[in-house]
């Protein structure tokens, strides 16, 4: 008796199917819906697109899946050609809805698109009917969901898709000011102003710590009875715990000791560093023979150019401007945590050797200056 005839499965039936499966999930990889069709004329399945906040928007893009595990036309590893029956390119255009093509590989698991539309739009194309495939930007995958997105939301729709959530790394300029003097001294003054005091203290030897003038008292961490600032007090001295003053929920006191604390960075400072009044930062000083300086080195670090010349691009001998790192110091309390936080500056030009001291240059607060004022 002979053997029974089975029903078999072809090759490219189970090759078909694998296309249409890649599709179905990278298209649900995307945030989309898939949907095959019972019955193909050309036409496998439809995306339904649906905006990044989870809003169906009725609308939906064509798809015709084309598989094979063979080698494509002109195939190299980075892009191949392929040829589209006439038949159905006249079917993909004469429709309403936009049409992409997909074209995959499922023993590799790998899958590329293009647009219809945007590839046979010119008639000499559309008489070629061969489009070449990138492999690298044109790969059927959730980064292909932005560009899909495009092409079934008409420009005249109204529709206002939300940007999807992404993850940002954000590089704060924020300095924790991690301790600060116990004590806060607080004087009568015996000046007016602060251009009468900075006089005074000019004819006064030693160092002056940071002083603030408020209300007819001078304030400051020094201790004015064993200071130059004695010069600019005119009666006792009271002593204040600072915590009250740094923790105070008085937004004017807030403020004074915000200033204090600027005050005292910009005066416990070393003689490299230099405070320019009328831009109201602090900078490196130039060298003595205006060469490049460079601080952090060793330790496998390459270090950072606090100072250094910008030489002309049309004379490259002639130094157009010096670089200086500059720090523009602010203080608030956020959270309850004091921090500095800077603007940075920009670059000034400069000729010959005029005065490079009065010049600054961008550069984030950070880099200009860490630590905790004394």
């Amino acid at each position: 008796m002979p053997p029974r005839r089975r029903k078999k499965v072809a090759p490219q039936t189970l090759i078909g199917e694998g296309g249409v499966s890649i599709i179905a999930r990278r298209v649900n990889e995307m945030g989309f819906l898939y949907h095959d069709r019972r019955v193909d004329h050309g036409i496998d399945g439809e995306i339904e697109l649906v905006a990044p906040n989870g809003d169906a928007l009725n609308l939906v893009v064509m798809v015709q899946s084309k598989a094979s595990n063979r080698p494509r036309s002109f195939e190299t590893a980075d892009s191949f050609q392929w040829t589209a029956d006439q038949a159905d390119l006249d079917y993909w255009l004469g429709g309403n809805a936009p049409v992409i093509v997909v074209l995959s590989r499922p023993a590799d698991n790998l899958a590329w698109w293009f647009d219809v539309r945007a590839e046979f739009s010119d008639p000499r194309r559309r008489a070629e009917r061969t489009v070449t495939i990138n492999k690298h930007t044109q790969s059927f995958d959730k980064t292909a969901a932005a560009a899909i997105m495009r092409i079934g939301v008409p420009r005249d729709s109204g529709i206002f898709l939300v940007s999807p959530p992404k993850n940002e790394l954000l590089t704060t300029n924020l300095l924790p000011i991690e301790r600060w003097p116990d004590t806060l001294f607080i004087a009568p003054a015996a000046v007016r102003d602060y251009a009468e005091g900075w006089e005074r203290l000019k004819e006064t030897p030693g160092i002056a710590a940071g002083w603030i003038l408020r209300d007819g008292v001078v304030l400051s961490f020094g201790d004015p009875r064993t200071s130059p600032l004695r010069a600019l007090c005119d009666g006792g001295v009271e002593c204040h715990d600072s915590a009250k003053w740094s923790d105070s929920d008085d937004e004017d006191t807030a403020h004074v000791f915000a200033d204090l604390l600027r005050r005292t960075l910009v005066s416990d400072r070393g003689r490299d560093v230099h405070w320019h009044q009328s831009r109201h930062h602090l900078h490196f000083r130039a060298t003595h023979n205006l060469k490049a300086r460079v601080v952090g080195r060793g330790n496998g670090k390459r270090g950072r150019t606090v100072f250094g010349p910008h030489y002309s691009k049309t004379e490259p001998d002639r130094v157009s401007y010096y670089h200086h790192a500059a720090l523009n110091p602010r203080f608030r309390r956020i959270d309850g945590t004091w921090s500095a936080t800077s603007a940075s500056t920009t670059a000034s030009p400069m000729t010959g050797r005029t005065s490079p001291r009065s010049l600054t240059a961008s550069w984030p607060a950070s880099n200009a200056w860490s630590g905790t004022p004394r």
